[in-house]
């Protein structure tokens, strides 16, 4: 019986056929591949900038609020003004929006490490804890002086307290292996000390001692 379709006949003819009609998706395939992986090299840098700039401009954002509370680093502890404290705190809610668009691992690890340090400049500034007059707060007609506005002090003083959900990387830390490392009591004879009130500090320290010990032996 002849072949119906020539596949037996022409062998090479189906090959060609099924060529014809495979090239075309293939090469779409091929070019979405082409399209897709140069969307991604020209994306990839294009986050990665994004992602930089917030970062940049969130620290801007933190050096403002504290330079606004000191004017501009002339003073070290804030004054009651009320124009500073609402400077401030407009900085560090700017600062919490341009934090959302760290999108960038590393950018994440640069911007928390800068959060802390000026969490603690501004801690510092406005001596907290240790202002126990409320009339530091209050209008004072006489001196010309307005009031601080409520939800700029909850603004700056929530930012410059540790967050009750925020893990301390103290608790992280290899005590251990830097006991290991550093006899810290050497030469510090008052450290030595105190620190000799704390059992479990005392107990890593000679541990480390018998390491190095160990580790220095011929």
């Amino acid at each position: 019986m002849a072949d119906p379709i020539g596949v037996v006949g022409d062998p090479w003819g189906t090959a060609k056929l099924v060529a014809a009609i495979a090239s075309p998706i293939v090469a779409a395939i091929a070019m979405g591949v082409s399209a897709f992986i140069a969307w991604t090299a020209i994306k990839t840098p294009q986050k990665d900038r994004e992602s930089k700039n917030h970062l940049d401009q969130a620290i801007l954002s933190l050096q403002r609020a504290h330079a606004a509370l000191t004017d501009e680093g002339k003073s070290e502890l804030a004054r009651p003004d009320r124009m500073n404290w609402l400077t401030a705190a407009r900085h560090i809610e700017t600062y919490k929006v341009l934090k959302r668009g760290v999108t960038e691992p590393s950018h994440k690890v640069l911007c928390e490490d800068h959060e802390e340090y000026w969490r603690h400049r501004i801690h510092l500034a406005i001596n907290m804890h240790n202002i126990v007059q409320p009339s530091w707060y209050d209008e004072d007609r006489a001196a010309k002086k307005s009031g601080l506005y409520p939800p700029s002090l909850l603004i700056v003083y929530g930012f410059a307290s540790w967050p009750e959900n925020k893990e301390d990387p103290i608790d992280r830390a290899d005590l251990a292996g830097i006991a290991r490392e550093h006899d810290v009591r050497k030469g510090n004879v008052g450290l030595e000390m105190y620190l000799a009130k704390y059992h479990e500090i005392t107990a890593l320290l000679s541990e480390g001692d018998a390491y190095r010990k160990a580790r220095n032996k011929p």
